[in-house]
């Protein structure tokens, strides 16, 4: 955390993208709630339940699409601009004091790069990253589906496991396109290819001794399950609201559905920036190891752990 406490413009730049994408999700939010509000009372006299028309519905599924897909764009320009700061300040940092640019320069500079010049390149990243997690998260539930439960324990053979195994790549190596195009400045397409060279283990840039690099996933892990179960919690009373005003199952469900993932998007923006520059530090320490240097000392001994006694 010592780049983020350096370059305190980060954390103003993170809390005003998180009011923006707040503020932005106004208009989507009223359109939802005005589009369920299209349907009729059951006709069945023991029966009150509110439903929402197909077209209504429909309607509201793609409003729901665009506006996650909205607060994807604005969490890829933080992701961006975030590995612009920690590049400069990984590749600068042993500069002499007058030669290095004002931390709120190099933030501005950044952000411009990331809502100009690279606004396209995150945008087809979202998309990338919505159809790869829908596509892994539909074809394990549908591989759960189809295998016996006295089958279980050959799931992982299962074809729908190999599909989404292998779309899982591409998830993770779009997550870290954007972390190179922030360094980089490089087009999506271009910037992927050279970020899957760069960081995949059997790259043709993948050279090195063995790291325990990947050790730092605990923090994207840790940061995901704080912001899940707070989540869980959200939706969940969102889920009796909506019961107890008396919606039908599907309702509530949708309503615990809207709830708990507003709450998980709002949570994982704000604790992003952590995660964001842990990736940062990562592709400039595997920039480093292609390039020969070691700009930071101590980036290498925390990607690959301290020396041991007698280690040359």
């Amino acid at each position: 955390m010592t780049v983020v406490l350096e370059n305190l413009p980060l954390l103003a730049l993170s809390l005003c993208l998180l009011f923006a994408a707040l503020v932005a999700s106004i208009p989507f939010l009223s359109l939802i709630l005005r589009l369920t509000l299209i349907g009729y009372y059951s006709k069945k006299p023991s029966d009150n339940s509110w439903h929402v028309r197909g077209y209504a519905g429909w309607l509201a599924f793609l409003a729901t699409v665009v506006w996650i897909w909205s607060w994807g764009v604005v969490r890829g320009a933080l992701r961006v601009a975030v590995s612009g700061v920690v590049g400069n300040w990984y590749f600068t940092r042993s500069d002499p004091e007058p030669a290095r640019k004002p931390s709120m320069a190099v933030a501005e500079a950044a952000f411009a790069r990331a809502h100009g010049a690279s606004l396209g390149s995150i945008c087809v990243a979202t998309l990338v990253l919505a159809f790869t997690q829908s596509s892994i998260f539909i074809l394990r539930n549908l591989r759960r589906i189809t295998t016996p439960p006295q089958l279980q324990f050959l799931a992982p053979l299962h074809p729908f496991e190999w599909v989404a195994s292998v779309i899982a790549i591409f998830d993770t190596l779009s997550n870290q396109t954007l972390t190179y195009i922030g360094l980089t400045g490089e087009p999506f397409w271009s910037g992927s290819r050279k970020a899957r060279e760069l960081l995949s283990p059997g790259g043709k840039h993948a050279k090195g001794k063995a790291t325990k690099a990947l050790d730092y996933s605990l923090l994207s892990f840790l940061l995901t399950l704080s912001s899940l179960s707070i989540s869980v919690v959200t939706a969940i009373g969102g889920f009796v609201y909506a019961a107890h005003s008396g919606a039908p199952t599907l309702n509530a469900a949708l309503m615990a559905l809207l709830t708990g993932g507003v709450t998980f998007m709002t949570i994982s923006f704000a604790l992003g920036l952590g995660k964001d520059a842990a990736d940062a530090l990562f592709v400039c320490y595997r920039l480093d190891i292609d390039a020969g240097v070691k700009n930071c000392p101590e980036a290498f001994e925390a990607f690959e752990g301290r020396p041991q006694t007698g280690e040359v």
